[in-house]
């Protein structure tokens, strides 16, 4: 069964058992997880979904200017050309 995204503690334990898992001790996972970095880092990720009104993945922004997805590329086998080749085109500039 997932867990609900909209119920933060049962993500955090989640989380929390997943970083145990990986041999982090989970106190300073705890203490990384509401560390005023993680968390601004977080406020700014959801300010760049509805900027950008991701409501899918993947998808990518290229340099605030274009977004690809699967559909924009016709198919998932050329998105990562289109997403390469408008890389190459900001890059120009």
């Amino acid at each position: 069964m997932a867990a609900d995204p909209g119920n933060s503690v049962e993500t955090e334990q989640i989380q929390t058992a997943f970083a145990v898992k990986l041999g982090i001790p989970e106190n300073e996972f705890k203490q990384a997880y509401h560390s005023f970095a993680v968390q601004t880092a977080l406020q700014h990720g959801d300010q760049l979904v509805q900027r950008y009104r991701i409501d899918g993945v993947p998808r990518f922004v290229i340099n605030g200017k274009y977004i690809a997805d699967v559909q924009s590329a016709n198919g998932p086998d050329r998105l990562i050309a289109l997403v390469g080749d408008l890389a190459a085109l900001e890059h120009k500039h």
